[in-house]
């Protein structure tokens, strides 16, 4: 499978045939996210991960992911706020 330079897999987002599971999005599918299913399918995560800890906890070397939802996501963000942004962080 390629790679991009940040080691992380470089199958698009959205192509024939392929979920993918994007981690901006905590892990759901874009499908998922424009549904509505986004919410019963991130609360539903803890426990699926809890019980898959239980049999051999010592596999696991830390917590497991933040499973909360995370609110709108911009793309392509207006000029406006690509501009606010860009003033920020010269700032700080």
């Amino acid at each position: 499978m390629e790679t991009n330079s940040a080691g992380r897999s470089a199958v698009p987002a959205y192509g024939r045939g392929v979920v993918a599971y994007l981690p901006f999005i905590r892990y759901v599918t874009p499908n998922q996210r424009h549904s509505g299913e986004e919410t019963s399918a991130l609360q539903r995560r803890p426990a699926v991960y809890k019980e898959a800890r239980q049999p051999t906890p010592e596999r696991w070397a830390r917590e497991t992911r933040n499973w909360n939802q995370v609110g709108e996501i911009w793309l392509n963000p207006p000029k406006e706020n690509q501009a606010t942004a860009e003033c920020k962080s010269m700032a700080a």
